[in-house]
């Protein structure tokens, strides 16, 4: 199961420009961050600049990442 951690919050940037939303990295994948962007949940690869998958919620795009990252032993991602 992956897990996710918030890499930056939600912040109001300005009055006419609105919210800039949170952004999720995969632990173990530090690479791979998660945001959402015009209703969509999008997964990024920050070393290659291409986009993983995308999906309507934050709870499919992990089911989605979990079958597409390779999967890391508990130790490995722990060391």
């Amino acid at each position: 199961m992956l897990k996710l951690k918030k890499i930056k919050s939600s912040e109001l940037i300005g009055e006419r420009s609105g919210f800039e939303k949170s952004r999720w990295t995969v632990a173990g994948y530090e690479n791979v961050t998660i945001r959402e962007f015009a209703g969509m949940w999008i997964a990024h690869d920050n070393h290659t600049g291409l986009v993983i998958d995308c999906a309507n919620t934050r709870k499919e795009l992990v089911a989605v990442l979990e079958t597409k990252l390779p999967q890391r032993d508990k130790e490995n991602i722990d060391a």
